[in-house]
């Protein structure tokens, strides 16, 4: 499948992590940190881009599920986690 390399890129308002196949300039996907969407720009790299960005996640639990989630149309959401979970915290 090829070496791909992440690189974090915030300029514009935007908050990414670009995922590059090595030697090439354009990006095969990226995770937006604002949305938390992960877009995959070239479907036969879908599993390569995901196993790279999961080691530039946050948390154990988001990781696990970025590398197993997929979607149709290239954007995978991440996990609800407990402590982000609004509708725990009412009272």
């Amino acid at each position: 499948m090829g070496d791909f390399s992440v690189g974090r890129w915030r300029r514009h308002g935007h908050d990414r992590l670009y995922v590059n196949r090595e030697g090439a300039d354009k990006a095969v996907g990226w995770y937006d940190f604002k949305t938390g969407e992960i877009t995959v720009k070239d479907e036969q790299c879908r599993a390569a881009v995901l196993e790279a960005l999961a080691s530039h996640l946050p948390t154990t639990e988001a990781r696990t599920e970025f590398s197993t989630s997929s979607s149709d149309d290239g954007v995978g959401r991440p996990p609800v986690l407990a402590q982000s979970d609004l509708s725990l915290n009412w009272a």
